[in-house]
């Protein structure tokens, strides 16, 4: 359960920026982040951009990380995209991810330099998420 609503809040929004300054929603009317992942993930018309933000989310918040990766890997689908997206940067995934340790370690575990872009991937979303 997080500390405060403003906690729940922030990730949210911060979701919904990657649509544009009038899509983020307002309170009382925030929806969960369950909610936000999959809403955000069908709407948005640039798929990466969103993963680079949920990216974001999982280098600064442990509550926003566990919260949107335990979402994006209950469903088939979301999982499927999520290691696709990982799979484009050059990141090593495993064909078989069994449990969601696995699928959060693939997330938050940084490989070594040679893997690529994962070790650049904090300062271009930083950039990314400036410019939403």
């Amino acid at each position: 359960m997080p500390q405060s609503r403003q906690t729940w809040d922030t990730p949210v929004r911060f979701l919904f920026s990657t649509l544009g300054q009038t899509q983020v929603p307002l309170a009382p009317n925030i929806p969960s982040i369950d909610e936000t992942v999959e809403d955000i993930l069908s709407l948005h018309p640039q798929r990466d951009r969103v993963f680079d933000a949920i990216a974001y989310l999982v280098f600064r918040s442990r509550y926003a990380a566990n919260r949107v990766l335990k979402q994006l890997y209950a469903g088939a689908t979301l999982q499927t995209m999520a290691l696709d997206y990982l799979r484009n940067l050059g990141i090593p995934v495993s064909d078989k991810i069994k449990r969601l340790d696995d699928f959060i370690e693939v997330w938050t575990k940084r490989p070594p330099a040679k893997a690529g872009g994962f070790q650049r991937l904090p300062l271009k979303v930083a950039f990314q998420a400036e410019a939403c």
